[in-house]
């Protein structure tokens, strides 16, 4: 086992889990992949108002406003597992990305050899008040995605 991917996010569940793949690494001399995304789908989503012409330039300036709020974040979360990695003496490399969260973690576990999440994630920053149960909208169907890249 070579690289074991960690969605990143600020979630005592997303901590948790990067504790694991650190001792999993120690073990297997492995490279943590931390993986951050920015859900800019989840953010224009947030922002879809019924269509009014004096509502653009605010709708405009909030859009900005969230994904600069969510790349701060992501800098934050990306500090942290470094600083994880750091104390566990482990490898790591981060993977920064934009797009739904489940379908790009299901993409990169494709090129890592085990997948290591929380329980729950905060994956949609700032555009979700609760977390979501792990892989949020992926269904069955990305799960089976995932094991048969797996197999290849």
């Amino acid at each position: 086992m070579k690289q074991i991917l960690v969605p990143l996010d600020l979630s005592d569940y997303s901590k948790a889990a990067l504790k694991e793949a650190c001792k999993l690494a120690q073990l297997f001399d492995s490279t943590v992949c931390g993986i951050a995304i920015i859900d800019l789908e989840g953010i224009e989503d947030e922002l879809r108002l019924p269509f009014r012409m004096d509502l653009m330039p605010f709708t405009r300036n909030r859009g900005i406003e969230l994904v600069r709020a969510s790349r701060e974040e992501l800098d934050q979360v990306v500090s942290q597992f470094r600083e994880t990695c750091d104390e566990f003496k482990v490898a790591c490399r981060v993977i920064n990305t934009e797009g739904q969260p489940a379908i790009r973690i299901v993409d990169e576990s494709r090129f890592h050899d085990l997948v290591v999440m929380g329980l729950r994630s905060h994956l949609r920053f700032l555009t979700e008040e609760d977390g979501d149960d792990g892989v949020g909208e992926c269904d069955s169907s990305c799960l089976q995605s995932a094991s048969a890249g797996a197999e290849t």
